[in-house]
């Protein structure tokens, strides 16, 4: 009698294993239900967002994306042939999506003023912004930064720096503006953060250049990698914020530059570049995207800033010969952010209807559609 108990215990115990062998989870199953129970929902959307940008560059699709300002963003613009509308925010976002029916993928914003006095915004006040008229409208967030010179608080712009290892020695004037500029940021990050929402971050750009504190003429491309990364882990561990899609975007000026001055795969998850002029495909363009591709082969390739070289250049010709050059001559762009003020071609351009309209492109509405925007 005992026997057979013991046979009959082993006969099922062998049943049960091999069905629970049979109908495991999967490893996409295992990680997905580890990602939900051990990520914050930002973090979930960080992700929905990079698969989005993946279907968007196999499907060869490019999503379409502005620059709605800073701080200001609240008052009207204050150039004198502005578009109609209240705020800047409604003079080109809405205006956009007046003049075109399309509502457009990415809308980007700083939370500090571009002016020489870098202005600190009011950032429960952006981020209510981000929150209401970008991301519940299906728009992705991307935030921009231009940091103050850490050794002397002069703008981006001024190149006049000390030693580099101050910036990350504590005592020292230089560590105390350059963190309070992180810590700025990072507070603002985390408001979005505490409301689900993942946000494209894009911090020391046109680095190749040499027109900033962080650029080429300043810094060695040890020194950017070392400042680029020592930012990333400051934010992904110090600050624990784990809704962030890191932008690296070089300028074409020097595009040599960009093998040794980039992060590394690890620190990065889009690439690419400032692409201004009248044409957006022109050869140092092919060139620096080329030299990314070949840089960071495996990561998204974006027209991170792109306009006109000046105020109302080729006017009649910009939207067209933007199109072409996503549609034939770079296909694989996988998001273009159209800067701002008078070169804002989308919002005061003629024909911005036939990129926003155009298959190739796609606006926060196609987002819902891919099935990877929140609502």
């Amino acid at each position: 009698m005992v026997r057979k108990v013991w046979i009959l215990a082993i006969a099922t115990f062998l049943i049960v294993s091999a069905v629970g062998f049979l109908f495991q989870p999967s490893a996409h199953d295992f990680i997905s239900a580890n990602i939900l129970s051990d990520h914050s929902v930002a973090f979930q959307n960080k992700q929905l967002v990079l698969e989005t940008f993946d279907i968007a560059q196999r499907r060869q699709k490019t999503i379409s994306g502005l620059y709605a300002g800073d701080e200001r963003m609240f008052k009207p613009h204050w150039w004198e042939e502005s578009p109609p509308g209240d705020t800047t925010f409604d003079q080109f976002v809405r205006h956009v999506q007046d003049r075109t029916g399309e509502r457009v993928g990415i809308v980007e914003v700083r939370f500090t003023s571009y002016q020489d006095d870098h202005e600190y915004g009011d950032l429960d006040r952006i981020v209510d912004l981000m929150d209401e008229q970008i991301w519940q409208q299906g728009s992705i967030p991307s935030v921009s930064d231009f940091m103050p010179n850490p050794w002397n608080g002069g703008d981006g712009r001024n190149r006049d720096v000390g030693r580099f290892e101050e910036l990350f020695t504590p005592g020292t004037r230089p560590y105390a503006r350059f963190h309070q500029e992180l810590d700025f940021l990072a507070e603002g990050l985390h408001k979005l953060q505490e409301r689900g929402i993942p946000v494209l971050l894009r911090l020391f750009h046109e680095n190749t250049g040499g027109w900033f504190w962080w650029g080429r003429r300043t810094l060695t491309p040890e020194h950017y990698q070392q400042l680029w990364r020592y930012t990333f882990d400051y934010f992904e561990t110090d600050q624990e914020l784990d809704n962030l899609i890191w932008v690296y975007g070089p300028s074409t000026s020097h595009y040599d530059l960009i093998p040794a001055t980039y992060p590394g795969d690890d620190y990065v998850h889009i690439v690419g570049i400032s692409n201004y002029g009248c044409n957006p495909g022109r050869a140092d363009v092919i060139e620096s995207y080329r030299t990314l591709r070949d840089t960071a082969p495996d990561k998204p390739f974006a027209f991170t800033e792109i306009g006109p070289d000046r105020d109302g250049q080729c006017r009649d010709s910009y939207n067209e010969r933007l199109l072409q050059t996503l549609d034939t001559t770079l296909p694989e762009v996988v998001y273009f952010v159209n800067w701002f003020g008078p070169r804002a071609a989308l919002a005061l351009y003629p024909n911005a209807d036939t990129i926003l309209q155009h298959p190739k492109i796609w606006n926060a509405d196609d987002l819902r559609e891919v099935g990877r925007s929140p609502n």
